[in-house]
């Protein structure tokens, strides 16, 4: 969906039906606090286990369309050849080397016990650091928020397996990738496998590329994340025919600039942090609170907020308000799923807009919308589960009030507004890891 496109001072001018409608806007909370003399909210810090450094922040600006990558003939044949080749002791263990690991410190940096902290900022050392300029080693990072990148293995010189870490308090659901590399050079082809993925499908496998934000591009081209790798091949490696791995994803890179910040992810990523800005700026934009309000529906397991909104024509009588039927809209219950964020960013800046029709729609109806129902997970990385460690798309049926607290919560939510007025649809939004498009599940049959 695009609904993550960039927006402009005051928010977003998007043409349809003839007519300009006015969005919210990050840029709307700090033009509308600054216009009424106060000072624009502070965002909590996302409390996560595997976070020590502050969320990237990424422009929104992005390339409209990008075809699928097109293998070339012969790929599949190379690639399990070469498979074959590296799986020997002979011509792998004795050349590889750990070049990053989120979880273990440097055997070079172990003077005191844990993660060597930088006593300046607080922060960890980079797990390495080149010995010289010559050293053109990559150096990765993944510990930032909705990061996720367990260790990185160099096999030289221009080779890197990698491997991800699975979802906290699980041992699978190894899907979901964003980490950052830095130290590369212009020009040079990297070989990037990552091999323990767990999905025996993948849109990979149909010309899928993964996303590439360049700090130096977007400060000089104005151009966020984009579509990258060429050779791209998704497979099962040597592990998981011997029923003991998984699939793996290789793809070749060249970085555009060299001495860079680049940022490699599955998909467009959407932290809990941009969410409580986009939130701020929807509050700021309804400066009367006559289309949305916001309030905590609860707390998680680390204590991240979990966001309701209702939206509606609040100007309206009580018995108005009454006689309009709900729908409900919730989205994010899977991290790794992120395409669902912007579609509901997307929706809601649609609902407290301008436009006639979103009018008309605030007129006729009271939206229940709860924005991510697993902050947790999406702050800590996670393709599928939360800090419980259990998917929590499953639990809807006998939610725990503690354990499952969003589905928990948001389940009353369901109730009451049935139980206040007719409700026409309840719409969970999702991503796909193998299907194309945007399509619709409906309710079974029973």
């Amino acid at each position: 969906a695009g609904a993550g496109a960039g927006a402009g001072a005051g928010g977003t001018a998007v043409a349809g039906s003839g007519t300009a409608r006015k969005e919210p806007s990050e840029k709307t909370e700090a033009s509308a606090a600054a216009a009424r003399g106060s000072a624009v909210p502070q965002i909590d810090r996302a409390r996560a286990c595997y976070a020590f450094f502050p969320p990237p922040r990424h422009i929104n600006a992005c390339p409209k369309a990008e075809p699928f990558a097109v293998p070339r003939e012969g790929l599949m044949n190379e690639v399990l050849e070469r498979e074959n080749r590296r799986s020997l002791p002979e011509n792998f263990c004795n050349r590889s080397r750990v070049v990053y690991d989120a979880f273990e410190a440097n055997p070079a940096q172990r003077a005191t016990p844990g993660h060597p902290v930088d006593p300046a900022s607080g922060m960890p050392w980079p797990y390495y650091a080149p010995t010289d300029p010559s050293d053109d080693t990559l150096v990765f990072e993944s510990r930032f928020e909705s990061g996720n990148l367990r260790r990185a293995v160099h096999v030289p010189p221009y080779e890197y397996d990698l491997s991800l870490r699975t979802d906290v308090y699980t041992n699978g659901y190894t899907q979901w990738f964003y980490f950052a590399i830095t130290n590369m050079r212009k020009d040079i082809e990297y070989t990037i496998n990552i091999t323990n993925l767990y999905k025996s499908e993948s849109q990979y496998s149909q010309g899928l590329r993964p996303v590439m934000y360049s700090e130096k591009r977007a400060e000089r081209e104005n151009l966020g994340w984009f579509r990258c790798g060429e050779d791209i091949a998704y497979f099962a490696n040597s592990q998981r025919r011997s029923e003991s791995g998984g699939y793996t994803l290789t793809f070749k890179v060249t970085f555009p600039y060299a001495d860079d910040t680049c940022y490699l992810a599955h998909c467009y990523p959407y932290t809990w942090t941009r969410l409580q800005r986009q939130l701020a700026a929807l509050e700021h934009f309804d400066t009367d609170s006559s289309r949305v309000r916001r309030e905590k529906l609860c707390n998680t397991l680390a204590g991240n907020r979990v966001d309701l909104l209702t939206i509606t024509n609040f100007k309206s009588s009580p018995a108005e308000i009454a006689a309009r039927k709900g729908v409900m809209l919730t989205s994010r219950v899977h991290p790794g799923e992120t395409g669902a964020s912007w579609m509901m960013e997307g929706m809601t800046k649609y609902l407290v807009s301008d436009t006639p029709r979103a009018s008309e729609l605030r007129n006729n109806f009271v939206f229940k919308v709860v924005p991510m129902l697993n902050p947790d997970g999406v702050i800590n990385g996670n393709y599928r589960c939360s800090l419980a460690g259990v998917d929590l798309n499953r639990q809807w049926k006998s939610p725990h009030s503690l354990k499952h607290r969003p589905i928990y919560c948001a389940k009353e939510v369901i109730r009451e507004l049935c139980a206040e007025r007719e409700v026409l649809v309840y719409c969970d939004l999702h991503g796909h890891s193998s299907k194309n498009n945007v399509f619709i599940y409906g309710c079974e049959s029973h």
